[in-house]
């Protein structure tokens, strides 16, 4: 009556395998009633169809219950698959524990449904899967893309050095260094564009070296002086008292991310506005 009244799946078997008694939860959670299998041996062949699944499922619990028995420890859960009334099929962790006294010879059988959780880690590993095979696109992107971009990129900066060679006069002379001073800065970014695939392996190495912390800062206000005078924007620097100031940095990174501040401060800045550049020494006398 206990085990009846329970909404666990529960099944006594003898040592043999033979079924002696399923209750009502066993019978439900595959969709039979009591009276659609009145013979119990009967239920081995709805739930397994499979005659080898079958024979592996029974000689496997064989073996679970003789380790138990034999080396008297708990026994070890055995996932099956048991074919539902409906033709469906349910995942279950299956467990057995002996009886003892009168009763030794037959094992209360308990069953976990991990149909669910089964289905959950499948689309767990197909969505790894799918997560790794977009990283390796995009991996694959960022490859071809480098090249792709640097081909055409290295054309214009050798039109622009053929330029450089001839004297154009003072302002196409400016604005031909200014093409070379952008095209190399472009350059170095296209061949760092696989930065991201070494960051995700851990294999960043970072191009540390003395520069002068004003060329970085002048390369990177002449980069966006363009934008800035379309919209009208004064770029004050006060760098007089950091001319010859030396700095330890990778120049391209350091430059990148001056040259975004710079940016993103004359795209949301208001017409005729102001952007400050300044350097200062903290207290203790370290430069930032």
């Amino acid at each position: 009556n206990i085990l009846n009244a329970s909404p666990v799946p529960y099944a006594l078997n003898n040592d043999d395998n033979s079924i002696i008694y399923l209750n009502e939860a066993f019978m439900s959670a595959f969709g039979y009633q009591l009276n659609d299998i009145p013979n119990l041996d009967e239920w081995w062949p709805k739930a397994y169809p499979d005659e080898k699944y079958r024979q592996y499922v029974t000689t496997t619990w064989a073996k679970h219950l003789e380790d138990s028995k034999v080396n008297n420890k708990p026994f070890e859960p055995l996932e099956i698959n048991i074919q539902c009334k409906d033709g469906t099929t349910r995942t279950v962790l299956a467990s057995a524990a002996p009886l003892t006294g009168q009763y030794e010879n037959i094992h209360l059988v308990i069953l976990y449904d991990i149909t669910e959780r089964k289905i959950a880690e499948a689309d767990l590993i197909e969505a790894r899967y799918i997560a790794e095979e977009a990283s390796r696109a995009k991996s694959e992107f960022l490859s071809n893309m480098s090249h792709e971009l640097r081909t055409p990129l290295n054309g214009v900066l050798g039109f622009a050095q053929l330029l450089e060679m001839h004297n154009l006069g003072d302002q196409h002379n400016s604005n031909v260094k200014e093409i070379l001073q952008a095209g190399r800065h472009l350059l170095g970014l296209i061949n760092q564009v696989l930065d991201l695939s070494r960051i995700e392996a851990e294999k960043l190495d970072f191009d540390y070296q003395d520069i002068k912390l004003i060329l970085i800062i002048s390369e990177a206000i002449s980069l966006i002086k363009n934008i800035a005078d379309e919209k009208q924007i004064t770029i004050e620097c006060d760098l007089e008292n950091f001319a010859d100031l030396v700095i330890h940095a990778d120049p391209m990174r350091l430059k990148q991310v001056i040259l975004n501040l710079l940016s993103n401060a004359v795209k949301y800045n208001k017409r005729q506005g102001k952007v400050s550049i300044k350097v200062e020494n903290p207290e203790d006398k370290k430069v930032t």
